[in-house]
């Protein structure tokens, strides 16, 4: 872009020195973006679908671990001292 001033005012106008955006090499470049946004998306698919089976074992897990605490309590709690057994 080339400045111009008009008194106060400052334009920019086109340079013609350079090329124009609908070029065959700005076109190329383009289409390979607009390819790689395509598979940046479908691996958001994958990433999602990862994340939501992730979330479904931990929820599993947790279930587990909660039943098996539920399970040893009994056997992990202190036995009462002998001393509790006088009063």
């Amino acid at each position: 872009m080339a400045n111009v001033a008009y008194g106060s005012i400052l334009l920019q106008t086109p340079d013609p020195s350079r090329q124009d955006a609908t070029s065959p090499d700005t076109s190329r470049y383009v289409a390979q973006l607009e390819k790689e946004n395509e598979f940046m998306r479908s691996q958001i698919g994958v990433k999602d679908m990862q994340i939501k089976e992730l979330t479904d074992r931990a929820r599993e897990t947790n279930m587990l671990v909660a039943g098996l605490q539920k399970l040893l309590a009994p056997l992990l709690s202190a036995p009462p001292s002998p001393t509790d057994n006088r009063e």
